[in-house]
This record gives structure tokens, C-alpha cells and sequence, in this order.
């Protein structure tokens, strides 16, 4: 197989793995200050699911995932030629970036700023999950974190997660 057919083959791969990763997550999203499953979920369902369902029907089809790949495909081809090259590649993920920053940096006002002024105070952001967060994490209600409910809480987190840095049983470095 030749390289031009390889890298076009990986990325529409990891465009419809993108797309279909969108639309497994989660309806409601983490909250301020948590991290769900691959991240905020509800919105990204909403926009890819509609960018994907082009005759608006509701219910989305295999031609129409592979029209939307070819789509975000072409979109990345910024030299027509009909493959994509590393820099092409870099611009796309750059440019994925800043949309996935500017939402999260959207949904973080939306739930944080109670005076609807369009921007968040440190009073503001500090009523924000992690009063919550220290009370589960100070297991001994001693109104302090110790070394030991910290290292306590990343072992839970990680648990949780599925293992170290979230590979499940494989070990840490």
C-alpha cells in the first residue's frame, strides 16, 4: 500500500473515530471542574449528530458517516490534491482545538457565572465544585488535606478511571 493511500485510509479511520466517540458520550455532560468519559459530551452529541444527519431525519446512516468523513476530509484537504499531509493534518487538530476550547470555555461561563454577566469572579469560581470536592477528599473532617487523603484520592480517581493515567491494569512508569 502506498503512503498517500495509507495516511488517507488513518484519517478517514480516525475522523469516523471521532465522530462515532461524539456520539457514544454521555447527554449531560461533566460539570464545572469534572471530567467525564472523553470529556464534555451533550453539546458535541447534539452538533455532530446533526452535521451527520443530512436529511434530517432523525436517524443518521452509514452513506451519511461516510459522506460526513469525506466532508471533514476535504475540509482538511487545503491543497485539493486528494490526501492529506502532516501539515494539513497539524492545522485540522489545531483548528478541532480551539473549537473544543472555546466551547468548554463557553459551558464553563454558562454554569459558573450566577450574575449572567459574562464573565467569571473568583467568588464566582470558587463556589464552584471544589468546596465540595475538599469535603470528600478530607476524610477526617480536619478542615485540612494531608499527603495521605491526597494520595488516597488519586488512587480512587485513578480506580475509577480504569488504572494510572486511565490504561486500565497497566503499569505505571
Amino acid at each position: 500500500m502506498n503512503r498517500t493511500k495509507l495516511i488517507s485510509g488513518m484519517t478517514i479511520i480516525a475522523l469516523l473515530g471521532t465522530t462515532a466517540a461524539a456520539m457514544a458520550r454521555d447527554d449531560n455532560g461533566p460539570k464545572m471542574g469534572q471530567r467525564g468519559a472523553g470529556g464534555p459530551g451533550g453539546a458535541m452529541l447534539i452538533e455532530q449528530f446533526d452535521a451527520i444527519d443530512a436529511d434530517a431525519n432523525g436517524e443518521i446512516t452509514q452513506a451519511e458517516i461516510e459522506a460526513h468523513a469525506k466532508a471533514r476530509f476535504d475540509a482538511a484537504d487545503s491543497d485539493g490534491n486528494g490526501s492529506l499531509s502532516a501539515d494539513e493534518l497539524k492545522a485540522q487538530a489545531e483548528e478541532r482545538r480551539a473549537e473544543r476550547m472555546a466551547r468548554m470555555q463557553e459551558r464553563m461561563i454558562d454554569r459558573a457565572d450566577e450574575n449572567d454577566d459574562g464573565e467569571i469572579s473568583f467568588d464566582e469560581m470558587k463556589r464552584a465544585p471544589m468546596d465540595k470536592m475538599f469535603d470528600r477528599v478530607d476524610a477526617d473532617d480536619s478542615g485540612s488535606l494531608s499527603k495521605e487523603e491526597l494520595d488516597e484520592m488519586a488512587k480512587r480517581f485513578a480506580d475509577r478511571r480504569g488504572g494510572p493515567r486511565g490504561h486500565g491494569d497497566r503499569p505505571e512508569r
